[in-house]
Formats: structure tokens, C-alpha cells, sequence
């Protein structure tokens, strides 16, 4: 996979999550990119506590055997990607015609 390249992998992910008496169903569909070494991660305060790389063996391993760590949604993802392969440059794209039709736009 080449540096900058973005592939569309989980079209069709959707997850129904209640904390403190909210409920939310989102869809969310999952791309993988691949960016530099180094790139700063900014993500939005309000949203997201902390944000860091971490290698991805890593991650799936976190998520299989500390799974309070991370958020549910992401739990259920992982064991999705995993079940694609241990390599995420070598999982297969998935056609936009799989999108939700609000995520087609």
C-alpha cells in the first residue's frame, strides 16, 4: 500500500453503544491509510481524551486482552479487520457500492 493511499475495507460497519443514558447507532465505515513516520495526530478535544500511533500487532492485542481500554465500538472492529488478515496492507478494498447511502456523499 502506498504512502498517502486511503482503501475503503468495512463499508457496512455499524455499532449501537448506551453510556450514561445516551444511546448511539452510527454507522461507520472503516478505511485504512497509510501516513509517514512521525505524522503529528490532531484530533478534536472534544471528542477524543488522548490519540497516539501504535503499532497495529499492538492494538490487536490490546483489544483482545484489555478491552476496557478502548472503546466497544473499536473492540468490534478489530475483530472484524482481523478476521480479514494479519496485515492491514494486504486486506482487500471494498467497493463504495457497499456504503450506506448517507455515506456515499
Amino acid at each position: 500500500m502506498a504512502e498517502g493511499e486511503l482503501r475503503l475495507i468495512l463499508p457496512e460497519f455499524s455499532y449501537r453503544a448506551e453510556s450514561l443514558g445516551i444511546w448511539e447507532n452510527e454507522l461507520c465505515p472503516v478505511y485504512v491509510a497509510t501516513v509517514p513516520t512521525g505524522t503529528p495526530v490532531h484530533p478534536d478535544a472534544n471528542e477524543v481524551d488522548a490519540a497516539w500511533w501504535e503499532p497495529w500487532e499492538d492494538y490487536v492485542e490490546r483489544a483482545q486482552t484489555q478491552p476496557e481500554t478502548i472503546s466497544p465500538w473499536s473492540v468490534t472492529q478489530v475483530r472484524e479487520l482481523v478476521s480479514l488478515g494479519s496485515s492491514p496492507a494486504a486486506w482487500p478494498a471494498a467497493s463504495g457500492d457497499r456504503l450506506p447511502l448517507a455515506a456515499r456523499f
